[in-house]
């Protein structure tokens, strides 16, 4: 049976992707350092698990089901951190997300690849990139974000691409 490697996470809006697409474009000549495609930029909630036989219908029956208690989040971003070869812009989201998580990890029993915090990954960082410049030029900016998204992620030669399996609009908040 396959597996599918999926993940949670909420989308960018068009404002805070063109904050990132500058910052990138300002450090676009830094050794080391691949930057993710505008399309492939999201807010994890959820990481990465294998879903192998769980009819996704499922997940979506049980976050739609939690939808009434999640809203729109305005998410303040203020700081850059390397994880895992990665480099994050980093935020803390309400305690909704992580009642969402904890819900989802004990109806489908699910062991997390890693503990993340909630982040948006900016690159990816070869062996001996130089970074230290990024922590000097954060992007610092605030965001309301509504979309959440099931994504399947395939991993190809080239980086991961994000396929839209599910998507839910939460209520936007005043």
């Amino acid at each position: 049976m396959n597996k599918k490697r999926i993940f949670l996470a909420l989308t960018p809006p068009e404002k805070l992707l063109q904050n990132i697409a500058d910052w990138q474009n300002t450090h676009k000549d830094i050794f080391g350092v691949r930057y993710i495609k505008h399309e492939n930029l999201h807010l994890t909630v959820l990481p990465p698990w294998y879903e192998k036989g769980i009819n996704l219908g499922i997940i979506n029956e049980l976050i739609s089901c939690h939808l009434k208690d999640l809203q729109s989040v305005v998410i303040q971003f203020n700081r850059i951190e390397t994880k895992a070869n990665c480099l994050w812009l980093s935020a803390v989201c309400p305690s909704s997300f992580a009642r969402l998580r904890e819900k989802l990890a004990s109806t489908l029993n699910l062991k997390f690849e890693m503990q993340t915090t909630p982040h948006i990954t900016l690159a990816r960082l070869k062996k001996g990139a130089s970074y230290q410049k990024f922590w000097r030029d954060p992007i610092a900016t605030k965001a309301c974000l509504n979309q959440l998204v099931l994504f399947e992620s395939i991993l190809e030669q080239e980086g991961a691409k994000y396929v839209k399996v599910f998507e839910w609009n939460l209520p936007i908040t005043t």
